[in-house]
């Protein structure tokens, strides 16, 4: 009798065991399984973030380019407005320097990988701080320059092109847009506007809005360059 009951008691002990052991291991493999899921997301979120700011950094250096050719040529149109007399070389190259005012470009960088990791709380599955500082700044950086781009593109629309169109036929007038098909514009007497103090005081506006632009560039660089170096260190620690 004692035999059986010890044998119950072998059976029921070998049998409580391996309940706890299928439990233990159900949860080692649920832990195992969840931080392999956590590792995969954020492989895959930093590959994202990669291909983003890479591509940011690109229309950044183009953009960078355009805005600061702007800047130049409202810088040149106001040191022509100040001499006391205007050299012969601007009757032929005032059209072409005040076309350049005409581009309106806005950096509009890829924001789909941001927006994805920020909005929807898979930003806690990074672990570097410094990175998700960065994000979490990015969208608020880009926002101020476009803010900035707005004023200057507003100021265009409502001081600069109305005062040209005012005073000088704009249809004859080369804006510097690229055309398949070249074409010839008549000669203008345009360059008579630099002794005109409106003209001076409209460019003048228009030149600082357009510095301000140049003057946030480097911290947008700054940024990319440190969001990219950041996720590369992530990664190559996979």
């Amino acid at each position: 009798m004692l035999h059986i009951k010890i044998e119950n008691l072998k059976k029921y002990l070998y049998e409580g065991l391996v309940i706890v052991i299928s439990v233990l291991l159900a949860f080692y493999i649920d832990a195992w399984w969840s931080v392999k899921n956590e590792t995969e997301q954020r492989k895959f979120l930093l590959i994202a973030l990669k291909e983003d700011f890479v591509e940011s950094k690109k229309q950044l250096a183009q953009i960078k380019f355009n805005h600061l050719r702007i800047e130049k040529s409202l810088e040149t149109l106001l040191i022509w407005s100040d001499s006391t007399y205007l050299p012969l070389e601007i009757e032929s190259r005032f059209d072409s320097i005040l076309g350049v005012v005409f581009a309106r470009e806005v950096y509009d960088p890829p924001m789909g990988a941001v927006e994805s990791i920020v909005n929807s709380g898979s930003i806690n599955i990074l672990s570097n701080s410094i990175l998700i500082a960065e994000l979490t700044t990015w969208t608020s950086i880009i926002d101020d320059l476009n803010e900035i781009e707005f004023r200057r593109n507003e100021h265009f629309y409502d001081k600069l092109y109305p005062y040209l169109a005012s005073n000088i036929d704009l249809k004859d007038f080369d804006k510097g847009i690229p055309r398949i098909v070249p074409w010839k514009h008549d000669a203008t007497t345009t360059y008579l506007l630099l002794k005109e103090r409106e003209f001076k005081n409209i460019i003048y506006m228009h030149f600082v809005l357009q510095w301000n632009i140049n003057i946030a560039i480097p911290r947008i660089e700054e940024t990319i360059s440190s969001v990219i170096e950041l996720v590369d260190f992530e990664l190559n620690n996979f």
